[in-house]
């Protein structure tokens, strides 16, 4: 029986975006973007308590609009929506999970970068320059 893989998470970026360019069969350029996310969760400790852990996890996204680019740094807190897979190592033996993501709303930027910001909150909408061009916020 085939099952629903659909991931929403918040998280944040740990490191700046890393992002690998290429150019597609039409000829137009796309980014290849590794993200790495981490969030929290509250755990039960052995004393009855609640504490917060830290959980890691590292996704893909790929776009064609290089305006979200700039603002994909350390720091920034992200909704993302993709899926889970899974690859083989290079020894064959060690699974991996990878979020490819296909949605990206990002929700705050670290503090420098949101002084910038033309909205008030922090927020950012970066709007397609039209055509085929599509950011999924």
């Amino acid at each position: 029986m085939k099952s629903i893989n659909e991931v929403m998470l918040t998280a944040g970026l740990t490191k700046d975006v890393e992002v690998r360019t290429y150019n597609g069969n039409d000829g137009k350029t796309f980014y290849n973007c590794q993200l790495s996310l981490a969030f929290t969760k509250s755990a039960r400790t052995k004393d009855g308590g609640f504490e917060d852990v830290s959980m890691y996890i590292n996704g893909s996204y790929i776009t064609r609009s290089e305006k979200i680019l700039p603002l994909l740094t350390k720091g920034t807190q992200l909704v993302v929506v993709g899926s889970l897979d899974q690859y083989m190592g290079k020894d064959n033996q060690q699974r991996y999970t990878c979020l490819n993501i296909r949605d990206v709303r990002i929700i705050s930027q670290p503090r420098q970068a949101s002084q910038n910001a033309s909205q008030p909150n922090g927020s950012w909408n970066v709007e397609s320059a039209g055509g085929d061009e599509y950011v999924p916020f």
